[in-house]
């Protein structure tokens, strides 16, 4: 228990210092040079596409979290009966019981091919909802700046 507490402190440390502190300067630096040099609404919409990126993957894989634990849970029972069966050969083959094993492991198999496809339908809602937002945050940015374009155009 012991081990995993440090391991887990390390991994928040390192996430900290080598993703979090360096994304959030960049993102700042960032900001201050659209707000300098194409104006407030530039930087606000760079600012709000970020946000609302992050709040959506929170969300999202925040929603992800029981479901993907539902299909671990569904592969170990899975693979645990598929240990169990072979460990017990002989005793399965001597009872007779290859047909009780075979429906139980094809149950927990459904079970885990349910809880698969479950997990990728989440992961293909959070991948679309994060292009969407990018989209919708890089349209933004292009229409604000074809504004600033064309009243220069003679």
């Amino acid at each position: 228990i012991v081990d995993r507490g440090s391991r887990s402190i390390n991994y928040l440390v390192s996430m900290t210092l080598f993703n979090v502190i360096p994304t959030s300067f960049e993102i700042g630096l960032v900001t201050t040079i659209l707000f300098t040099k194409f104006g407030p609404a530039h930087a606000a919409a760079a600012l709000g596409t970020v946000a609302a990126y992050i709040v959506y993957t929170v969300k999202v894989t925040s929603m992800r979290i029981p479901i993907r634990k539902a299909m671990n849970v569904a592969d170990a029972r899975a693979s645990g009966r598929a240990v169990d069966a072979m460990i017990n050969y002989e005793a399965i083959k001597y009872f007779g019981n290859e047909k009780y094993e075979e429906q139980k492991y094809d149950e927990l198999l459904a079970q885990y091919e349910n809880a698969a496809v479950d997990t990728q339908r989440t992961l293909s809602l959070l991948n679309f909802g994060q292009q969407a937002i990018f989209a919708i945050g890089l349209s933004s940015i292009m229409l604000l700046t074809t504004d600033q374009i064309i009243p220069a155009v003679p």
